[in-house]
């Protein structure tokens, strides 16, 4: 297995009072990080799955399990070290120490003093598409765009008909190659 580290960003409760932060950490076993950002609540997993879909759609069975709590948003909060960014771009350890040293580049999450700093991955990411042209692979950036879309569309459902409910959910079983039933993993 292996763990995987995402957001979901929530409605329905206010993670800064106490009985909504009771309520979440309840209903999530692997003690996430649960906190209000600009007003917005928010709930940070480190999870454990086969796949980041599982992990993700655990996730949301737990927090939803809440009365009035919908997640409306997803966020990849995927964390590289040095190596990491070293192997994606296709350079050398040396070459990758000189640009984490370029003033524009993305600052990491560690102490200044820590021998192995984290970055935020979609920062890197970000940065490399900006500065270099380049586009870096993330292993499940394909399925977290497809869940993060699909969030969005499943909140925006109440404004369609039930026809264009079915149509849109056909067309997603048929974009991600699955028939009824079956699911697509990473």
């Amino acid at each position: 297995m292996r763990t995987w580290d995402f957001s979901l960003i929530l409605s329905g409760i206010d993670a800064g009072e106490d009985g909504g932060f009771d309520a979440l950490w309840g209903a999530c076993a692997d003690g996430p990080l649960i906190g209000t950002y600009d007003g917005v609540s928010e709930i940070l997993f480190s999870r454990e799955a086969e796949t980041v879909e599982d992990a993700v759609l655990s996730a949301i069975d737990d927090v939803e399990r809440i009365n009035g709590v919908r997640v409306v948003g997803l966020r990849d909060e995927s964390f590289w070290t040095l190596g990491d960014i070293a192997e994606r771009s296709g350079r050398s350890l040396a070459e990758t120490r000189r640009l984490v040293g370029d003033p524009a580049f993305p600052p990491h999450l560690s102490d200044p003093d820590d021998p192995d700093p984290l970055w935020r991955a979609q920062e890197i990411i970000n940065w490399f598409r900006d500065h270099k042209g380049q586009s870096l692979t993330h292993p499940a950036a394909a399925v977290f765009a497809a869940l993060t879309d699909t969030l969005h569309a499943r909140t925006s459902c109440g404004k369609l008909s039930q026809e264009q409910q079915h149509r849109i959910a056909g067309l997603l079983r048929t974009s991600l190659g699955c028939r009824k039933g079956e699911r697509n993993t990473v």
